[in-house]
């Protein structure tokens, strides 16, 4: 109790000498906390911002080769096959559009809506493996294993996932 009475006596004297009150360093000191904090914060934003603007992957090319250029366009999902039970299903609903340079957007019946960018794994002559990276929404039809692409003509496209489990494959045709 007699340090805390030596320290406001202390503070007292000094803004007496300085002719201020004896509470005005303390509150010069908490706005001088309080500034500090809000550069700090102010720091963390436009950080966060500029981290935010340069990863996400966006690209102004094109990152498909010739083999693979049928790609792009609106597709429906046909079937669902594989999983746990190993049967294949009618999915129909999905609409799954792919537009230049990668980008894709899928929607359906509930509403929910997908968009994001396909990231290239590898791709050759005879094998394009992607995978699909949400920019906004969630995958609810593919999940976020590598998917190997397969074309049934130039209309029919199956995407077989990569994964350690079910290893699903979805049929997707192309709309009219």
């Amino acid at each position: 109790m007699l340090r805390l009475r030596h320290h406001t006596a202390n503070r007292w004297q000094q803004a007496k000498k300085q002719k201020q009150p004896y509470w005005y360093n303390s509150i010069l000191n908490k706005m001088q906390f309080m500034n500090t904090l809000n550069f700090i914060k102010r720091s963390i934003i436009v950080v966060s911002i500029i981290t935010g603007l340069f990863s996400c992957e966006k690209y102004n090319e094109e990152i498909f080769i010739d083999n693979y250029q049928k790609i792009y366009g609106e597709w429906i999902s046909n079937k669902k096959c594989g999983g746990y039970s190993g049967d294949c299903q009618d999915y129909n609903g999905e609409i799954l559009k792919i537009v230049e340079f990668g980008e894709f957007e899928i929607t359906n019946e509930q509403d929910n809506y997908v968009k994001g960018y396909i990231k290239i794994i590898s791709q050759d002559d005879n094998n394009l493996k992607i995978r699909l990276e949400e920019k906004r929404g969630k995958l609810i039809l593919f999940s976020r294993d590598d998917l190997l692409v397969k074309f049934n003509g130039n209309d029919s496209i199956v995407f077989n996932e990569e994964g350690c489990c079910d290893k699903s494959s979805y049929e997707f045709i192309r709309k009219k």
